[in-house]
């Protein structure tokens, strides 16, 4: 199965996209739990979003996760995730406390593959090490408990690792 890209442009950061990147969606919801743990998968999965998605019969694709492919090698992936507001709201807060307070939230694997992205080594270099723009959660519609979206930085290999566990057979 391919999945769905629609063409964007380059990341600059978690936050913004510049020219030329192309986004994978439609990610494979029984492969997500083992790729983005199991606190980001019980947050996606209480979406208002996801809710929708299971309400008009898709079961086995979602829209909630979303990676922004590298725009060339030894570049950043972007994996972007809809969570229910409390979830984001947590990950927001631990992001200003403490880098090293996001790894049991997003995993060993992501915690692994954001540390080790360029913007995270970036900001090692500049001294920066407690908070970090690898990651951000941001609030579409205001933070009254509707879903959030958070993006955080992967470096490219652990990017394409990602890419082929939650969209399968398309490398």
């Amino acid at each position: 199965m391919d999945p769905d890209f629609r063409e964007l442009s380059r990341a600059q950061d978690a936050r913004q996209v510049g020219s030329g990147m192309k986004i994978a969606i439609l990610a494979e919801v029984d492969k997500l739990e083992s790729t983005v743990g199991g606190y980001l998968f019980k947050g996606m999965n209480e979406t208002y979003m996801r809710l929708r998605e299971k309400d008009g019969g898709r079961m086995t694709l979602t829209d909630t996760v979303r990676l922004h492919l590298a725009y060339q090698e030894g570049e950043d992936f972007k994996l972007e995730v809809w969570l229910c507001s409390s979830v984001g709201k947590a990950i927001s807060e631990a992001r200003l406390r403490s880098v090293e307070d996001l790894r049991d939230m997003l995993g060993n694997y992501l915690f692994e593959a954001m540390e080790a992205s360029n913007w995270r080594k970036e900001e090692e270099e500049r001294g920066i090490s407690e908070c970090t723009g690898a990651i951000d959660v941001s609030f579409p519609n205001g933070e009254d408990g509707s879903d959030c979206k958070m993006r955080v930085l992967l470096n490219f290999v652990m990017g394409i690792r990602v890419f082929e566990r939650i969209y399968p057979g398309t490398i």
